[in-house]
């Protein structure tokens, strides 16, 4: 289990997803978790999630059909957190 899970909303991001999750991925810490909920983004924002969490073990992501709202992501973001280990 990580010792620290990083909580990450996105919605329609495209622009910026890439750099905000390479900020994370390159701190010097390393035994953690990123998880990032996608609330229905109709731009590529789910694309690229898709990519970097094929790409890196740390990265989980959920993807909402469609847009949900910030409670809900919230909610989720927290709910993933507590799960013990990853799929």
């Amino acid at each position: 289990m990580p010792l620290v899970r990083v909580f990450m909303k996105s919605y329609n991001h495209d622009r910026y997803i890439s750099e905000a999750i390479e900020r994370v991925t390159r701190q010097s810490f390393e035994d953690f978790e990123l998880i990032i909920v996608d609330d229905g983004s109709i731009d590529s924002s789910r694309q690229i999630i898709e990519r970097y969490e094929q790409q890196d073990c740390r990265i989980r992501s959920i993807l909402h059909e469609r847009n949900m709202g910030i409670t809900r992501v919230v909610n989720d973001g927290i709910d993933a957190a507590r799960v013990t280990s990853p799929k």
